[in-house]
């Protein structure tokens, strides 16, 4: 059974919610509640806490929860229990691609920019080290593989590219 579709507003919360169900299930709405807001959900996904119940709620009108049970245990008030049927799994990864692919959210943004960054780096550091091995430096405790000529230290300090301070006895 496929789910109905959906607008991308309260995406997030039923991506959220159907994918804590997908790992608790059979989980009830108070485990969900508590837990969510241990993740403090409400800063970094823009989800309010209350509105956890109605997801439960409308996704199990929808067909994409099961309720599993409905009891109390002791003096406790009545919890129904929830897991995803098989439509619910299908909306989930459906949910999860598209939040994957198509995001306007700037965390995503700033991922982004890390990774760009981070390929950068280590493209400069792929090209340092095969110059590195190709003998292009020579480090403390190894045979130098170049040093100055007076002429060239001459020619540098008169070029004004700051001090230089290179000790030609070897």
């Amino acid at each position: 059974m496929r789910a109905p579709a959906r607008s991308t507003s309260g995406s997030a919360t039923r991506l959220l919610v159907l994918g804590c169900v997908r790992i608790f299930q059979p989980v009830h709405g108070y485990f969900l509640h508590r837990e969510l807001i241990s993740w403090n959900v409400d800063e970094w996904a823009s989800v309010h806490p209350g509105s956890i119940y109605n997801a439960l709620r409308s996704l199990a009108r929808s067909g994409l929860l099961e309720e599993v049970q409905t009891g109390s245990v002791s003096a406790r008030t009545a919890r129904t229990t929830y897991r995803l049927t098989g439509a619910g799994e299908q909306e989930f990864g459906d949910l999860l691609r598209t939040a994957l692919r198509e995001t306007d959210d700037p965390a995503t943004e700033v991922m982004r920019i890390i990774a760009a960054r981070t390929a950068g780096e280590l493209a400069w550091t792929t090209a340092y080290l095969a110059h590195v091995r190709a003998g292009g430096h020579s480090f403390t405790d190894e045979e130098r593989t170049w040093c100055p000529t007076e002429a060239e230290v001459t020619e540098t300090l008169q070029a004004g590219e700051g001090r230089v301070m290179i000790n030609l006895e070897y």
